[in-house]
């Protein structure tokens, strides 16, 4: 674990910072970088994809417990205790049990704040990808920045009476620092996607699915960017069976009568699709489904071809990332393979002509998702 020192002013004051490039993404102090958003829902996982309380949990200490929720409970029992109160858990000690009550309440505590929000507004939840710091670190744009361009971005082609409302989801993407020239660096973040961050994505999919089943809405965009692809396939179907406990799979899958699930540059391979309408409870039958599935594309990509010119690994090493870039025909061959196996389901497919870049707002900002809202959102 490698850091360094950060100093941010702050309505005037200073403030020290010990700042993590990398590898685990944490949000124990998040309170010093956010204010409250009209309109904003805001959630926060760990690693194991368990939920934060709205409690301040010391970075260090968390850090110091493998940056997991129930390790640092375990090891610290008299701050789950007083959390557990906060809660109005009534029970004696720390155990995975009262682990699990306590996520339970922070759970119905989030899906009350959502449902509380105006339902007469369309409901945008945002999944960010790889590498995503809850603080800029030297090139690399944080998580809250993108949502804050993203959201306006999506607020700005509403009237003012219409404007969307949001949940953020901010997941542990794991974080190192950073793409250039040097190969060995290069190296280390591919194997990072590859063998810890794919991993965490999965799992962050799977325990969305306990909040995102009490939400009240006949309609939910789910709009996901980069690795966030593989949060969002894992929340909507019973996929990646190796990454995870299979009991997982009994968490039910997005229940609403229509789900939007659009997946910006997606890194992704076609593989988990396979999957696709495997969901919790079963479907009833397979000439209907409630999910719309859209793609954004771009063949120019270059975090997604992990290829500057002829120099790189390309999209099918270290985790496949062939679908966002279409390469060889990864998009192409998924279209097909809907057509033949899952005729009833709806796959739209837009290609954003944005160049070389990756960045979450620059998708957001293209006319391909722009077609995206006037014909999937209703």
């Amino acid at each position: 674990m490698r850091y360094f020192l950060l100093v941010i002013l702050v309505h005037g004051w200073l403030f020290l910072v010990v700042a993590q490039t990398g590898p685990q993404v944490i949000y124990g102090e998040r309170y010093r970088y956010f204010s409250e958003a009209n309109g904003v829902v805001r959630v926060f996982l760990d690693r194991h994809g368990n939920y934060y309380p709205n409690s301040v949990i010391p970075d260090s200490a968390l850090l110091n417990s493998s940056a997991s929720l129930k390790d640092y409970f375990a090891d610290h029992p008299d701050a789950f205790m007083k959390i557990a109160a906060q809660y109005e858990l009534q029970i004696s000690a720390y155990s995975i049990s009262s682990f699990a009550a306590l996520q339970e309440q922070i759970i119905d505590q989030l899906a009350d704040r959502i449902n509380s929000l105006d339902r007469e507004r369309e409901l945008f939840i945002l999944i960010h990808g790889f590498r995503k710091p809850l603080v800029r670190q030297q090139w690399s744009s944080s998580s809250q920045e993108d949502y804050n361009s993203v959201r306006n971005s999506i607020m700005r082609r509403y009237p003012e009476y219409q404007r969307p409302q949001f949940v953020e989801v901010y997941w542990d993407g794991t974080f190192d620092c950073c793409i250039g020239r040097k190969a060995k660096v290069n190296k280390r973040i591919f194997q990072l996607f590859e063998n810890v961050a794919q991993e965490q994505a999965t799992r962050t999919g799977y325990a969305l699915r306990q909040l995102v089943a009490g939400i009240e809405r006949e309609e939910l965009n789910i709009i996901t960017h980069s690795l966030g692809a593989q949060v969002g396939v894992s929340l909507v179907s019973n996929t990646y069976d190796e990454r995870i406990d299979v009991s997982l799979q009994s968490l039910p899958t997005p229940p609403q009568p229509r789900v939007n699930l659009c997946l910006l540059a997606p890194a992704i391979a076609k593989e988990p699709f396979f999957d696709y309408k495997e969901r919790t409870p079963e479907l009833e039958t397979s000439d209907q489904d409630n999910y719309h599935l859209s793609v954004l594309y771009n063949k120019k990509d270059f975090v997604l071809r992990k290829r500057v010119l002829i120099f790189g690994p390309g999209p099918r090493k270290y985790g496949t990332t062939a679908l966002g870039c279409n390469c060889r025909g990864e998009l192409d061959k998924l279209e097909e393979y809907f057509s033949a196996h899952f005729s009833s389901s709806w796959l739209s497919i837009y290609q954003a002509s944005i160049g070389g870049t990756h960045r979450f707002r620059h998708y957001v900002d293209s006319e391909a998702f722009s077609s995206f809202l006037s014909e999937q959102v209703k």
